[in-house]
């Protein structure tokens, strides 16, 4: 769905490469994961819980000029797929 729309998915996870290793195979995704273990990506896009090494489940598309054209807080993993291609295909409807 969200490929269809020409664009990619990533998942940025506090967790260690071997964890999320673990993580992808087990839930056969199909994204790639990537490895923040000291939390700065996760803080620079102010998700990173207060105390914790842990990120609050948010959905970002960003633009091809790296802008972030929309955030999703309130992520239901087995409906966001669906969600954020409508709403990247709106913002290129926008766009055209």
């Amino acid at each position: 769905m969200i490929r269809d729309e020409g664009a990619d998915v990533f998942g940025i996870s506090s967790d260690t490469v071997d964890a999320l290793k673990k993580f992808h195979k087990n839930h056969r995704l199909n994204f790639v994961l990537l490895s923040d273990t000291d939390g700065k990506v996760l803080a620079q896009y102010g998700t990173k819980m207060p105390l914790l090494n842990f990120s609050k489940r948010h959905t970002f598309v960003i633009g091809p000029d790296l802008i972030i054209r929309a955030i999703d807080k309130d992520v239901d993993p087995v409906r966001d797929s669906e969600k954020m291609a409508a709403e990247i295909k709106q913002l290129k409807t926008k766009n055209e």
